[in-house]
C-alpha cells in the first residue's frame, strides 16, 4: 500500500476526486478531509491522518453556501 494521508482513503502524492449525486455530502466530506489532514487529526473522528498541505478546489456551490459548510466544521 502506498504512503497515505488518510488511512485507507487518500494516498500521499495522489489525486483524489469525490464524485456522487447532488446533495449527498461531497463538499462536507472534502472539507472534513482537508481539515483532518491540515490539522493532523482523525478523519471523521476515526481514521488516522498524516499531515500535509491542502488545496481545496470547489466549484459547485456559491460562496455563501461554502461558508456555511466551513462554519459547520
Amino acid at each position: 500500500m502506498p504512503p497515505m494521508l488518510i488511512e485507507g482513503l487518500i494516498p500521499r502524492g495522489g489525486l483524489v476526486m469525490i464524485s456522487a449525486d447532488p446533495y449527498v455530502g461531497k463538499t462536507f466530506l472534502g472539507l472534513e478531509a482537508a481539515r483532518a489532514v491540515g490539522s493532523m487529526s482523525p478523519f471523521l473522528g476515526k481514521f488516522q491522518t498524516w499531515g500535509g498541505q491542502v488545496l481545496f478546489v470547489e466549484e459547485d456551490s456559491p460562496d455563501w453556501d461554502l461558508g456555511k459548510q466551513f462554519i459547520k466544521l
